[in-house]
């Protein structure tokens, strides 16, 4: 007499497909290491001790500055330095996103290679300055070097800005930035453009714990790759004929977040005044 038949159990039969499944995709992949990745290419900030301190502004992420909303920081300056330094031939272009009004004609820096091509971009709202830069990305891409928006809380979505004064518009600042981000943060991926984010400290009411927080909040901290934290320290001053002159500011930049380099390290440097540095 023949033994009764083997009887697989859906268990049994589950791994055995499972098994089987990987060992044809095992088959079909292509394990090879493959070529070596180019290190990423950064741009100098225009200070030395700032780019050792960081390694360089990143390109194809974005990079986040931020500081007290009432001292004098100096984070304009370094984004204006930096944006010099981007334009690494004429035909490349920069673009300065100036929320705060508070960039005029002659604050270009002084190396600025092509003047023609440092575009300073006075936006409405929140929308229309990442529709400008998201067109210019798609237009554009092998041209547009280096992108700097001054700053993210004077970003003011066209929702808040067409409300009245009593509406209740809790967290459209927060979805509004996230949406755009996420555009912009893929278009410079593809494109190797470095973006930087000119953001200011808040004291949160009523919050346990630390009581400062960015106005970008966790959704630039998600999407950004290097974080910067500037303080001042001081004023650098110089004594004249007309008396004591302020030339500049002596700040200190912390590492908060980085993907190339040792994260918490610190340095100190001056930063002069543009306006200084002309006369």
């Amino acid at each position: 007499m023949h033994g009764k038949p083997k009887i697989r159990t859906t268990k049994r039969f589950e791994e055995e497909e499972i098994s089987r499944r990987v060992s044809e995709i095992l088959e079909e992949a292509d394990l090879s290491p493959g070529p070596a990745k180019d290190p990423a290419r950064t741009i100098s900030t225009g200070y030395p001790a700032l780019d050792r301190c960081v390694g360089g502004i990143p390109r194809g992420g974005m990079t986040h500055l931020y500081g007290d909303w009432d001292t004098d920081a100096a984070k304009t300056s370094i984004g204006m330095r930096f944006l010099a330094n981007a334009q690494e031939n004429p035909d490349e272009l920069v673009v300065f996103i100036d929320a705060d009004h508070a960039v005029a004609a002659t604050d270009l820096p002084e190396n600025t290679l092509a003047p023609m091509h440092f575009l300073v971009i006075r936006p409405s709202s929140m929308e229309g300055a990442f529709r400008v830069l998201v067109e210019l990305v798609n237009v554009a891409p092998s041209k547009l070097a280096a992108v700097v928006i001054s700053s993210i809380s004077a970003l003011v979505p066209e929702a808040e800005a067409s409300a009245s004064f009593d509406a209740d518009l809790p967290g459209v600042h927060q979805r509004t930035l996230a949406l755009n981000l996420q555009k912009l943060s893929r278009g410079a991926q593809q494109h190797d453009i470095a973006v930087l984010l000119i953001d200011q400290t808040r004291h949160k009411l009523y919050a346990y714990g630390d009581p400062t927080g960015t106005t970008g909040g966790h959704v630039v901290t998600k999407v950004v790759s290097t974080q910067i934290y500037i303080e001042n320290r001081g004023t650098v001053e110089k004594i004249g004929t007309v008396g004591t002159v302020h030339q500049g500011s002596r700040v200190r930049a912390t590492v908060v977040k980085s993907k190339s380099s040792a994260p918490y390290r610190t340095c100190e440097f001056e930063v002069l005044h543009q306006r200084q540095r002309q006369k």
